[in-house]
């Protein structure tokens, strides 16, 4: 398997590597395309299909799409169905409201929960449930805490009012027969770790255009993507971490030609390659490129 990883400061660097090597790519050859979203994945095509003509078998998704394709055949089998951020909210809603009531789960969204017990299970945040951001406030920590990877267990000590409201959330979802984004992306990496499985977009040349990865979940998928891939590129803006490890002599930097040009460089390409750099640029001339304005509120100040 061949991996390259690109590291530039400048977008359009990155992006005309990515375009040379998918015209590289035959022209009925099937190819794997994950972007931060569709649009940068289209526009990409785009510009590669106007520089060597149409081809046949590219792939654009997101990691979000990936996800949802691998693990397409398990929820089907399963018969479950996935849901999204606001039926996630409601479901975490109604876990509060069960756990304020004694903690049990009704057997349906519409039902209410039986009036014999009425210990409330919210310890701490008893005072503050009623509020009308909490189930919010909560449905996005448990979102990060399954999106980690973190096992309930490891609640109990630190956090066991909110424990609690996550085994109550998971017995929603399992009474309902519904997935949660975590869900889906833990069976999507169960998919690509097993050498067994069988799906169209694992095991192609696969491109990763500036793909951020946000928790470990989209990590450990990245990684089995990586190494099901039969030839792969990934681009990174330079001081970003990697998406997935790699070895040193598999990673390209771009802006080291300007490192090294030094005054030869620009005013805003030398900005551009420095801006997030613990070292500082060599000295140069300021030209034109670049004018700092100070004015009163961020809203109107810009370089």
């Amino acid at each position: 398997m061949s991996t390259t990883v690109v590291q530039a400061s400048g977008a359009h660097l990155r992006i005309e590597r990515a375009a040379r090597w998918l015209a590289d790519r035959e022209s009925a050859q099937e190819v794997l395309i994950v972007a931060p979203s569709g649009d940068a994945a289209n526009d990409l095509v785009r510009r590669a299909a106007i520089e060597r003509g149409g081809s046949f078998g590219w792939h654009r998704s997101t990691l979000g799409r990936v996800a949802a394709e691998l693990s397409l055949r398990s929820v089907v089998d399963d018969e479950v169905a996935s849901v999204g951020w606001l039926a996630s909210e409601a479901i975490v809603a109604r876990a509060v409201h069960s756990q304020a009531n004694g903690g049990g789960v009704g057997g349906g969204v519409g039902e209410g929960v039986g009036e014999g017990d009425q210990t409330s299970g919210l310890g701490r945040f008893e005072p503050i449930a009623a509020g009308p951001g909490f189930a919010r406030a909560v449905a996005a920590s448990l979102a990060e805490l399954r999106l980690a990877r973190i096992e309930p267990a490891a609640l109990e000590t630190a956090a066991p009012e909110l424990r609690a409201i996550l085994d109550a959330y998971l017995r929603e979802l399992a009474a309902q027969r519904l997935v949660d984004r975590a869900d889906i992306f833990e069976r999507a990496i169960r998919v690509a770790l097993d050498r067994d499985s069988v799906h169209p977009w694992l095991g192609l040349p696969t491109l990763l255009l500036d793909v951020s990865i946000e928790n470990p979940a989209e990590r450990d998928l990245v990684a089995a993507l990586a190494a099901r891939s039969s030839d792969l590129l990934a681009t990174a803006a330079s001081g970003d971490r990697l998406p997935f490890e790699c070895e040193e002599n598999q990673v390209i930097d771009l802006d080291q030609q300007t490192r090294t040009l030094g005054s030869d460089a620009t005013t805003l390409r030398r900005l551009q390659t420095y801006l997030f750099e613990e070292a500082s640029p060599p000295d140069a001339t300021l030209d034109a490129q670049v004018r700092i304005l100070s004015a009163p509120g961020e809203g109107r100040e810009s370089i």
